[in-house]
């Protein structure tokens, strides 16, 4: 079963895929004042590998990328590339579903067990994962309207508060914190646009992947560069640095003459949205990849064990916010190295050169 989606759909899926979880933690906040700086040079570093994975995707356009990456390797190879790639989606989707549950309970839930909306949020997921990848870049290309419209919304609200003196000096601890920031930035959430490669689209414009993979990365970071610079104008570096919502803490400050206040519900909203789309993708790619493993052409029948594991691998993953933030450094960034930088370059090279030679011994 092959989805045919529509340019525009795809990136902005790809746009609120994203956008999930980014938006609200304290990300890049190594670099302090100059996080907007670290912003904009992970989106410019990260493009080289986006474009290559808009090239394995359009590689071989009759073949999705795990058929491609089967002529390419070999079965037994491809198998356990797969495997890795099935995996690594799930541990997305329990880390997107984890910091959904840490943030509800952070942002006024402080009762309410943390089964309850993983589990809301899984069923709905659930569903959208059977509907189909086509169906959901649709449901996206409306919401991410909806999504920007209210961003903006907020933040004209509270532009009384900034303070541009917040980016000043520039540099002053040099680039090595800049540097860090921009490697997290790739990991989180830049380069997690390689699981985009295993949702199995066809796409309907002339340019395949490429003008979905880089129009949402660029947009993407556009949005992000906006949410994350007035965040930082707003509450100054020093409380972005140990805040870990500091989105949700500077639209706390929104108050217009005593009436419109309150409205971190928009935070809520726009982050249940992204989280949502978020764990969508990764559901999608990781039934995709495991129903190649098991030889099951229709990933669906998978979709809801894929899903209800969410349950369970969230516990599993961490206790607790501090927790989370030790896993992704400890653990998270030699995984992702791999499966995002040297394996998909890897990969590309191999696919490249093979492909190429059996294009040229093919009979005429």
């Amino acid at each position: 079963m092959k989805e045919v989606v529509a340019t525009r759909a795809g990136i902005a899926t790809l746009v609120l895929m994203l956008m999930g979880g980014s938006i609200v933690y304290g990300i890049g906040k190594q670099a302090g004042a100059d996080t907007w700086l670290v912003v904009i040079t992970a989106v410019v570093l990260s493009i080289p590998f986006i474009l290559i994975y808009a090239r394995l995707v359009d590689l071989s356009p009759e073949h999705d990328v795990l058929q491609t990456m089967e002529r390419a390797l070999g079965k037994p190879l491809a198998w356990a590339v797969t495997l890795l790639y099935g995996w690594y989606a799930l541990q997305v989707m329990y880390e997107s579903v984890n910091n959904m549950d840490n943030f509800i309970v952070v942002a006024g839930l402080v009762e309410t067990p943390k089964v309850v909306p993983a589990l809301v949020l899984l069923c709905i997921t659930i569903l959208a994962a059977k509907l189909g990848i086509e169906v959901l870049t649709r449901w996206s290309s409306i919401f991410l309207w909806v999504v920007l419209s209210t961003s903006l919304l907020a933040f004209l609200f509270v532009l009384e508060e900034v303070d541009l003196t917040n980016f000043l000096p520039i540099l002053y601890n040099g680039i090595g914190p800049v540097a860090v920031g921009t490697l997290s930035l790739m990991e989180f959430p830049f380069l997690e646009a390689v699981i985009f490669m295993f949702v199995g689209a066809a796409y309907r414009g002339k340019g395949g992947a490429r003008p979905v993979m880089i129009g949402g990365h660029l947009v993407a970071g556009a949005t992000i560069l906006f949410i994350i610079s007035i965040t930082l104008a707003v509450v100054g570096p020093e409380v972005y640095k140990i805040f870990y919502y500091p989105v949700y803490g500077a639209v706390s400050r929104i108050d217009v003459g005593g009436f419109f206040t309150r409205l971190e519900i928009t935070v809520t909203f726009i982050y249940l949205v992204t989280a949502f789309v978020k764990t969508s993708v990764c559901l999608i790619a990781a039934a995709r990849c495991w129903s190649y493993l098991i030889g099951e052409s229709n990933y669906t029948y998978l979709v809801t064990p894929l899903a209800l594991s969410g349950i369970v691998g969230t516990f599993w993953l961490s206790e607790g916010t501090l927790e989370v933030e030790a896993i992704s450094l400890q653990l998270w960034r030699p995984v992702e190295l791999f499966v995002q930088l040297i394996l998909p370059v890897t990969i590309w090279i191999v696919a490249e050169i093979r492909l190429k030679g059996k294009k040229e011994q093919a009979p005429s």
